[in-house]
């Protein structure tokens, strides 16, 4: 995980920030972009398909750009130091992994009628309007310090203790919502839908810390 929990070369460039949000984020999209113009130059066309992925990925990356401030609530930023574990993960794994969609359409090209393309443009639509909606209620919850209201009650919350080291504990509150377990169940449903075979989305690595279930 590394040591340094926030290293940084003089006082604006932030290590963990920079690989977080700029490689991987950035890298996503250009691959994707770069595998439909391939698809174009195999097969002179863009599928359907292949637009519906670029669409979908491009939602998340913008509201990310959009919304970036809310990243920095996030465990990844708040909690996990950084090391071999994020710079890996962020310049490797999530470029890479993430446009596996892309990748297979390139030389599997998937044209859908005009219906089925509507009906996975909606339910992508639905989806990431749940996932959206509950990261902003955990957003809320953390620059309240709890002290807020979610549908219209005060929020609650049960505190979590985990042990950063041998002699230190850390005590963080956990947001307690039955919209948080809709959207595990989104995090890990296949996704049989979209416009090619895809393994079950990519499991958020923020489970491996008790506090991180809800959180």
């Amino acid at each position: 995980m590394g040591v340094e929990h926030n290293p940084r070369f003089g006082d604006w460039f932030d290590f963990k920030l920079h690989f977080n949000g700029r490689p991987g984020i950035v890298g996503w999209s250009l691959i994707n972009f770069s595998m439909a113009a391939k698809q174009y130059e195999l097969h002179g066309t863009v599928t359907n398909g292949m637009v519906l992925v670029n669409i979908l990925h491009l939602i998340y990356i913008l509201d990310f750009f959009w919304n970036e401030d809310w990243y920095l609530r996030t465990i990844d930023i708040a909690h996990d130091h950084f090391g071999f574990y994020l710079a890996w993960g962020d310049t490797v794994w999530l470029p890479f992994m993430y446009t596996l969609q892309s990748f297979y359409l390139v030389k599997n090209p998937v044209q859908l009628e005009p219906t089925i393309a509507a009906s996975v443009l909606a339910l992508g639509f639905g989806g990431y309007f749940v996932f959206r909606s509950v990261n902003a209620q955990k957003n809320d919850f953390r620059k309240a310090d709890g002290n807020c209201m979610i549908w219209g009650k005060p929020a609650t919350f049960v505190a979590c203790q985990y042990n950063v080291c041998s002699f230190v504990a850390a005590v963080f509150p956990c947001c307690l919502h039955s919209a948080l377990v809709l959207t595990r169940l989104f995090l890990f449903s296949p996704s049989p839908l979209l416009p090619c075979p895809l393994p079950p989305a990519p499991i958020n690595r923020r489970w491996k810390v008790p506090l991180s279930l809800n959180c």
